[in-house]
């Protein structure tokens, strides 16, 4: 087998681990359980977010119109319906960020290499955030193709264009703009101040573009900034705050590959490109920034990790005469591809079926919520999967997509579970009217004298007032 035919026979190996991780992980009946579920539903329903949560007066700018138009368009040219649309989330966005990186990688074995090296440090949470269906997911497949792009030897005029339309298309679609200074800082800090320069250049231009395309660019843009002072100014204890906004602890086993590739090239006097260098202070301000929030870690950082171990495998091979091609490499891609999978397995991201948060379909009518009702949650998964499971639902939910924007009477409510659940339940109570539901998540509800409890899930409950006294029981 020539070396041509070894190129495609890992693509088409390693592109059946790629399809085989959001397969299985839809086969077992696993599926998101945030935000890439609310995005489908609200592509399906169309109404605004106040008609299904309460929401913040100065919080009610959709921080994510492209994607919303973009799955409310597939929806109403070809009908489909909620899995259709989920699945479509899922496997684009996955697809689109491996194809990219693969795309950019020196050969397929290199970009499977890194992954699995990474994967054997035990960080594994990248995997995990590409299979939300969530639109960050372009940014990342965006911020890869950027930072090949802004890495090169020589640049063209193609690849200005290229930035500003990724950075354009990325805010419209996502919302979030201001990471990508970290690749501008990292060029200043490499001493590459022209082309730092002219890529803060396509930046701002592209970004302005894509908030344009929102009718509103200066609020739009200012509203990305507004929401990331809201998410890092919560008060409330860390334990309560969603994982992906919390501090990213630096974990010590993530250092051991990278020392053993600093050692090796030092042991076979490789040394680093001019790209690679120029991806170091990317890393570590990625790194940095990661300590206040893990998003700038998994999202930014990871990424550019992978890439930067992938250019650094291809420089150990060229040390030791070893090329891409050839039974070796083509077995060895095989075994990184095992082990990616392997480590998706062992983190959870994949073989398992999360719990519900919300109700199921065989729950009695009598214990849903009425039309025109309010529904007391406390988790962001159990709005999500309702809606998901409701896009029609007649009934708004205490706490939407993001604890932050619920109004202040909501909010205030919510933090009563750090003090304990019962302070949490009576609260609510005092504000119920026989219509309304508690949609409780916890293995046993609090006792109170003034609510029956049906049990929805293994920890979920449905809780509603009891009936006055003199009057005819509830049914169910």
């Amino acid at each position: 087998m020539n070396s041509r035919r070894h190129l495609i026979l890992q693509w088409a190996v390693v592109l059946g681990f790629l399809v085989s991780v959001p397969f299985i992980r839809f086969a077992i009946g696993a599926l998101p359980s945030d935000d890439g579920l609310r995005h489908v539903a609200q592509a399906i329903s169309g109404r605004p977010w106040t008609d299904v949560t309460f929401i913040r007066e100065d919080c009610r700018m959709d921080h994510s119109p492209g994607w919303n138009w973009l799955l409310a368009e597939v929806h109403r040219l070809t009908g489909m319906e909620q899995k259709g649309l989920l699945d479509l989330a899922v496997y684009g966005l996955f697809a689109l960020y491996a194809v990219v990186g693969l795309g950019i990688s020196p050969a397929p074995i290199f970009w499977m290499a890194s992954i699995a090296v990474i994967y054997a440090s035990g960080e594994v949470a990248i995997v995990g955030r590409l299979l939300h269906g969530r639109p960050f997911a372009l940014s990342m497949a965006g911020w890869l193709l950027a930072l090949h792009l802004w890495t090169k030897p020589r640049m063209t005029r193609l690849d200005l264009f290229l930035t500003a339309a990724i950075c354009g298309a990325c805010a419209w679609v996502h919302g979030t703009w201001y990471p990508w200074a970290a690749l501008g800082a990292g060029l200043l800090l490499a001493r590459r101040r022209r082309r730092a320069l002219v890529f803060t250049a396509a930046w701002a231009i592209g970004t302005w573009a894509g908030a344009a395309l929102t009718g509103h660019p200066i609020e739009f843009l200012w509203n990305s900034i507004r929401i990331l002072g809201r998410l890092e100014g919560e008060h409330r204890p860390l334990s309560m705050l969603q994982a992906e906004v919390q501090p990213w602890f630096i974990r010590w086993q993530t250092l051991i590959p990278v020392a053993a590739l600093a050692y090796l090239s030092w042991k076979l006097k490789s040394r680093m490109v001019e790209r690679e260098k120029l991806l170091l202070p990317v890393l570590a301000i990625c790194a940095g920034l990661g300590l206040l929030n893990f998003r700038m870690w998994c999202d930014w950082g990871l990424p550019c990790l992978t890439l930067l171990a992938a250019y650094r495998l291809k420089g150990l091979t060229e040390a030791i005469n070893l090329r891409p091609e050839g039974w070796v490499m083509s077995a060895a891609t095989a075994g990184c591809g095992a082990i990616w999978l392997a480590g998706v397995a062992m983190s959870g991201t994949m073989f398992y079926a999360s719990r519900s948060d919300t109700w199921g379909p065989d729950t009695p009518a009598a214990w849903l919520p009425e039309p025109g009702s309010v529904v007391y949650n406390h988790t962001i998964p159990s709005f999500c999967q309702t809606y998901y499971n409701h896009p029609d639902m007649n009934w708004k939910m205490a706490i939407g997509f993001e604890f932050t924007f619920a109004p202040k009477e909501e909010y205030d409510t919510f933090l009563l579970l750090a003090d304990s659940p019962k302070k949490y339940v009576d609260a609510v109570v005092r504000r119920m009217t026989p219509r309304d539901r508690i949609l409780l998540n916890m293995a046993e509800p609090p006792p109170n004298s003034n609510v029956l409890w049906f049990k929805a899930g293994p920890t979920t409950w449905l809780g509603k007032l009891k009936p006055a006294q003199g009057a005819l029981p509830a049914p169910g």
